[in-house]
């Protein structure tokens, strides 16, 4: 058995390439931001557990100057969400006849696997993002996806009833089947920036995003406007976008609606990749490869 197991280690490279997530951020917009300031690294565990601030602290108002009574009675205001980890697993196989398909001289042979990794790559970067707008309900081992984040009131996520501080929605969304135009766009940008006001340390930061339909009749509506976005960490990174009342609209092929919410509402929390290690990668942790690699 300990023999299975050294060649085993010998025929599987195990490691996280730096390439997968380099490939992501130049993926999607989205993508980029949860690879860099909307990441945050969390080490082990079964499940991920989150506060969210969903009660008002009732230990607080106005008093008068002479005197008065004041509650010291602790007040609960946050609450918990626990999530499991997801796990993204991604095989690239070379069969026997890929091998005699290639091997007609050393440089096809390179040139042959690099561009069946780059393939398989690519497909995972579609996977990936498109799960970023998914929901875990359609799949369980999926991404708790934008839909599962701006569910409407009253929907449970992460073992709450309900993620919303008061009565009314905390993310509007703006569905595609609705008119498209400036005025409706920049009534949910008000909506949205509202909220925030009213919320607790979401900051004044949001940004959109649509999919292809919405976003060129988007961009046509502000085209005389001419809000286009040439300075910011997006475009550094390759995407261009427009602004509306200080909000950065985005093309994302993957969403399903177009959805306006505060950067902080959304983290990657993460433990392996990026800055870490794959926890089987042999060659970090001590063990020893055999001497003699498969062939």
């Amino acid at each position: 058995m300990a023999q299975q197991t050294q060649e085993l280690n010998a025929a599987v490279v195990q490691y996280i390439d730096d390439k997968l997530f380099d490939g992501l951020e130049k993926c999607l917009p989205l993508w980029n931001y949860l690879s860099k300031d909307g990441k945050k690294k969390q080490k082990g565990g079964i499940y991920l557990q989150f506060p969210i601030k969903l009660l008002k602290n009732q230990s607080q108002g106005f008093i008068a100057g002479t005197g008065a009574t004041v509650s010291a009675t602790p007040s609960v205001q946050l609450q918990y969400g626990v999530l499991p980890w997801k796990y993204y697993n991604c095989n690239i196989n070379f069969t026997l006849e890929d091998y005699n398909v290639a091997f007609d001289s050393a440089l096809s042979a390179v040139d042959f696997f690099s561009e069946k990794i780059d393939g398989a790559m690519a497909d995972m970067y579609r996977e990936l993002s498109s799960s970023l707008w998914g929901s875990s309900a359609t799949n369980p081992l999926a991404f708790e996806g934008i839909e599962d984040i701006c569910a409407a009131s009253g929907t449970a996520y992460a073992g709450l009833l309900d993620t919303d501080y008061e009565t009314d929605a905390y993310l509007p969304i703006f569905n595609t089947a609705t008119t498209v135009s400036y005025s409706a766009i920049n009534n949910m940008i008000t909506g949205v920036q509202a909220r925030m006001q009213e919320g607790a340390n979401v900051g004044n930061e949001c940004f959109g995003f649509a999919n292809a339909f919405v976003y060129e009749r988007f961009k046509n509506a502000v085209q005389a406007q001419q809000m286009f976005i040439n300075e910011s960490e997006f475009a550094k990174a390759g995407f261009r976008g427009f602004m509306v009342n200080g909000v950065e609209f985005y093309l994302d092929a993957y969403a399903t609606m177009t959805t306006i919410f505060p950067k902080k509402a959304v983290k990657f929390i993460y433990n392996f990749g990026f800055d870490s290690g794959s926890p089987f990668d042999t060659t970090k942790e001590g063990l020893q490869l055999p001497l003699e690699p498969l062939k």
